[in-house]
């Protein structure tokens, strides 16, 4: 797993950013899911959907097994009653492709799971042979009463650049009858993306995720970016952690002194900014500087002087060495 790819993981395991995901997603912003309503959930997920033929002409199982980035058991009240749904994310810094599929197997891999749950207390508990009404239960795994929970996915995408990539398998297929289509089962994903949410939908976020969406968003609009953080006071108790990862998602080069649990991203640009003014300083500096030297050699070798007497020249008037004057000499001449 790459830098990145465990910044933004850990980062959406935190609660209250990944039920800030959520409820961005599903209920425009409104506190409905909360951190505290969340459960920690295996993220290995495997499933044996075939059989696969061996050498000796047996069966075997052949089993799928993928991890998820992270997930979570969301237990909320319906009607009066504890109701359970299953809300996964999906990471990117990167745009993936085929992420329709991706995604489509690891929902497809969850309810098998849950399909199997329900075969095994079926068996354990069942009595196929007394109750022949039964029968087409025990048979299917899957009881006539059971039930499964749903399952969410959600794809938070933190990369320097739009989403191109499709969002459904109808955007995947080949050129397809148009009479074949309602009869292909489509999958979307679900994204969310600081290039796609609104300032207002982020404003409403309540976790650091709505930070690291609008630092991202601006991030190519250095005047955008510095008034975005400028007017907002929770730029300026940034977690060193969420700092660490906008670093490395955008390659930015916030300093973060040693043992600092916030930062101020609005002083930090500021820094930022007043160090970029430095080095431009400098090295203009060097570049009037440079051109002199190679003046002077230009002007110098008019007059037929010796090499040597050159080199001594220049070596006296800008304090250079032996060697930095013989490389100045060089480069001269090159362009003779």
């Amino acid at each position: 797993m790459g830098e990145k790819d465990s910044l933004t993981k850990r980062f959406m395991s935190r609660p209250d950013v990944f039920a800030d995901a959520f409820n961005c997603l599903i209920y425009e912003g409104r506190p409905v899911i909360k951190p505290e309503d969340l459960r920690e959930m295996d993220t290995t997920a495997i499933a044996a959907p075939y059989l696969e033929q061996t050498a000796q002409g047996g069966k075997l199982k052949a089993s799928i097994q993928k991890y998820r980035d992270v997930m979570k058991e969301w237990v909320c009240m319906t009607d009066g009653r504890t109701s359970y749904v299953v809300l996964g994310i999906e990471n990117q810094s990167h745009i993936h492709y085929a992420m329709p599929v991706k995604n489509m197997l690891y929902d497809a891999i969850q309810y098998e799971n849950q399909v199997k749950d329900a075969e095994e207390a079926l068996r354990r508990h069942g009595d196929p042979v007394q109750a022949n009404d039964r029968h087409g239960e025990y048979l299917s795994g899957f009881g006539r009463k059971d039930r499964i929970k749903p399952v969410i996915t959600l794809v938070v995408y933190l990369g320097d650049k739009q989403w191109d990539g499709p969002i459904s398998i109808y955007d995947m297929l080949t050129d397809t009858d148009d009479a074949l289509k309602p009869f292909i089962q489509d999958y979307k994903i679900h994204l969310i993306s600081p290039y796609s949410a609104s300032e207002e939908l982020l404003t409403d976020m309540v976790s650091e995720l709505r930070e690291v969406m609008l630092y991202i968003k601006y991030n190519r609009d250095g005047e955008k970016l510095r008034q975005t953080v400028q007017r907002d006071p929770r730029f300026r108790e940034l977690s060193t952690e969420t700092t660490v990862m906008l670093n490395v998602l955008t390659n930015s080069h916030i300093e973060i002194p040693k043992g600092a649990k916030t930062i101020d991203m609005c002083l930090a640009l500021q820094q930022i900014e007043q160090k970029g003014r430095m080095e431009g300083r400098m090295e203009g500096r060097m570049e009037g500087r440079m051109e002199g030297i190679c003046r002077m050699i230009g002007a110098l070798r008019k007059f037929s002087l010796e090499e040597d007497v050159i080199r001594s020249e220049i070596m006296t008037q800008y304090e250079l060495t032996d060697e930095e004057a013989r490389r100045f000499m060089q480069m001269e001449e090159r362009k003779q």
